[in-house]
């Protein structure tokens, strides 16, 4: 489960592969009364798409390699994750994907 901030949502990839997600409390808890489907929002207007897909590939790496048990938040990734994250963007040019990636995670993903 990832935990952002930015969003003020808890987010997670179900068994069927679903992106899910619910908001969180303010003691950063999530909501499991609320939860819905994230392709299910039709509202995205201010709502930052490069974000939201890194959670998800985050999410993607947490279900498929770690069985959903790692909690990560906007602040605080796991070395692992934050690893196989930077797995994800072009290989030609590793300099530029491991700025990019930090600079996501100095602000917050």
């Amino acid at each position: 489960m990832f935990k952002s901030e930015h969003f003020g949502r808890a987010f997670w990839v179900d068994v069927n592969n679903d992106f899910r997600s619910c908001p969180l409390f303010n003691n950063n808890e999530p909501d499991l009364d609320h939860i819905d489907y994230v392709s299910e929002w039709t509202d995205l207007e201010g709502v930052d798409l490069n974000k939201l897909f890194n959670i998800h590939r985050i999410e993607l790496f947490n279900k498929t390699d770690n069985g959903g048990l790692l909690q990560n938040s906007d602040f605080n990734l796991t070395e692992d994750v934050y690893k196989e994250v930077k797995k994800c963007y072009n290989n030609d040019n590793l300099e530029d994907n491991y700025s990019y990636i930090d600079s996501l995670l100095t602000a917050g993903i």
